[in-house]
């Protein structure tokens, strides 16, 4: 369906697109010497969208039975007769198993992989960058950037909705795993930079994969803390922080990092802010609630996708219109019966998450702000639709609503993960318009958390963005002292 004419006339694009992949026979060496790959003799036939399965079916009609000619001068004489093969053809299902592992390694299907041409205009050119971009994207947005093409052409594409990218896609598939990609942000599909995040977690599954931590997120905490012992740092935990007087109780503070959300901020600070500046952080724009269901099963999700059998993060929500309905509706104040889902499976890549024969599974979905509602029935009846089965292999759950997150974890304000909207003003800014949105009013006192730029997500770079900040600070008021003291001593020099 792609070639060109071979007499010179125009090339006229045809509706229905097959991919043609040929299989080569795994043949057995013979006993202990693996095996090696033989002559090509099936030919599998693939649409690029859903909706082509009618024009795969005419395909299998007309090929079957057909005769292929080899081509030679004088002597065109068949050799091959085509017919079906049924999938579970041992050969096909080599090819298929393979599939569905190779899947394991980039998990998530990204944009356009039914719209090559589309795909490549948005993605293709930026993961070539990726090394410079991510670097440039993820940054404090006040020095020059390494990359300033890369970055002005992600920059274009970054500031528009979700809603608008998905129209670049001629087929249905891209725009619903873009739709996937921008739910992360909690937003309305038609709101600005939910298109950029979207494209930025395209780029990082390209480029680097969306790793899971061995052994659970706790071994991160534990490597980090590992180093730091070995640093000379020590850490104390377990002490609730009220104001921040009660430093006073570790010596006077040198510097004082606050992992916390800018409304916490005002409240720590308390008569230390001007009422302007505790108004400006008190009032702090939050997004939309997260509820969270943990589940421990008898056995793997029995997802009738292959792919989703054996790929660590699923999002479920079917097409782009359906997850954008669904997060339309929670910006709105309303639960949505059918909520789109971010589905995270980590012990199916890796089995030290549960003990043997068990499997861990967990699931989050946008909610209003604030919210009471435990919608475990409903996510759970979404993974039934898709997963038949998959309630007899329940276990044990836990379910946490958006006010219980907030009252185990006072950041998550109304129940909001990513500490704050995820807007333009936030990504850039932060709580307030500052050159530097780490350093706040007070002396002494960084922000640190995902409420400052970059914002949300698992990369860390808030806080070492704001540790810079601090170094910065440090380095230029000692300049300052050097400078005055140069002055002072040249001054003294010409006393009589």
């Amino acid at each position: 369906g792609h070639g060109e004419a071979d007499d010179g006339s125009p090339h006229v694009p045809v509706q229905a697109r097959f991919a043609y992949l040929p299989l080569p026979t795994i043949e057995p060496r013979g006993e202990g010497r693996g095996n090696v790959i033989g002559a090509i003799r099936r030919v599998m036939i693939s649409a690029f969208a859903l909706q082509q399965s009618d024009r795969i079916g005419w395909a299998r009609r007309t090929l079957s039975g057909q005769e292929l000619i080899e081509e030679r001068a004088g002597d065109d004489r068949s050799v091959a007769i085509l017919s079906l093969l049924p999938q579970s053809d041992s050969v096909v299902r080599r090819y298929i198993n393979s599939a569905a592992t190779w899947s394991t390694v980039t998990p998530v299907v990204l944009p356009g992989y039914d719209d090559p041409a589309h795909y490549r205009r948005l993605v293709a050119a930026l993961v070539a960058r990726a090394d410079t971009l991510v670097g440039d994207v993820l940054s404090s947005h006040r020095s020059w950037p390494s990359d300033p093409v890369a970055l002005a052409a992600f920059g274009r594409l970054a500031v528009q909705s979700a809603t608008s990218l998905a129209r670049r896609f001629d087929q249905d598939g891209g725009p619903a795993v873009l739709a996937g990609l921008a739910a992360h942000a909690g937003r309305p599909l038609n709101a600005p930079l939910t298109g950029g995040l979207a494209l930025f977690l395209a780029v990082l599954a390209h480029h680097v994969g969306w790793p899971l931590a061995a052994g659970g997120t706790s071994t991160v905490t534990s490597a980090l803390l590992t180093r730091l012992a070995d640093l000379g740092v020590e850490v104390e935990t377990g002490t609730t922080i009220r104001s921040l007087d009660d430093l006073a109780a570790w010596g006077p503070p040198r510097w004082v990092f606050l992992d916390v959300t800018p409304r916490q901020f005002a409240d720590l600070a308390g008569s230390r802010l001007r009422p302007r500046q505790r108004r400006a952080y008190a009032h702090y724009r939050y997004g939309p609630g997260v509820h969270k269901v943990d589940w421990v099963l008898s056995g793997p999700v029995p997802w009738l996708s292959q792919v989703c059998r054996a790929a660590p993060t699923v999002h479920l929500g079917g097409d782009f219109r359906s997850v954008a309905r669904t997060l339309s509706e929670v910006a709105a104040g309303r639960h949505p019966v059918r909520p789109s889902c971010i589905v995270v499976q980590p012990s199916v890549i890796d089995p030290s998450r549960a003990p043997a024969g068990r499997h861990v599974l967990w699931a989050t979905c946008p909610v209003p702000h604030g919210s009471t509602c435990d919608v475990t029935d409903r996510v759970e009846d979404e993974l039934e639709q898709v997963a038949p089965g998959f309630r007899d292999l329940v276990v044990a759950r836990a379910s946490t609503t958006a006010a219980a997150s907030e009252t185990s974890n006072p950041n998550h304000v109304g129940g909001d993960i990513n500490g704050g909207a995820a807007t333009l003003g936030h990504a850039l800014v932060g709580p307030r318009p500052r050159f530097d949105p780490y350093r706040t009013p007070l002396p002494g006192v960084w922000l640190c958390s995902s409420s400052v730029p970059p914002g949300g997500g698992a990369h860390g770079m808030s806080g070492w963005l704001a540790a810079q900040s601090a170094l910065g600070a440090q380095a230029a008021r000692a300049s300052k002292n050097g400078r005055s003291a140069r002055r002072g001593t040249s001054e003294r020099n010409i006393l009589p």
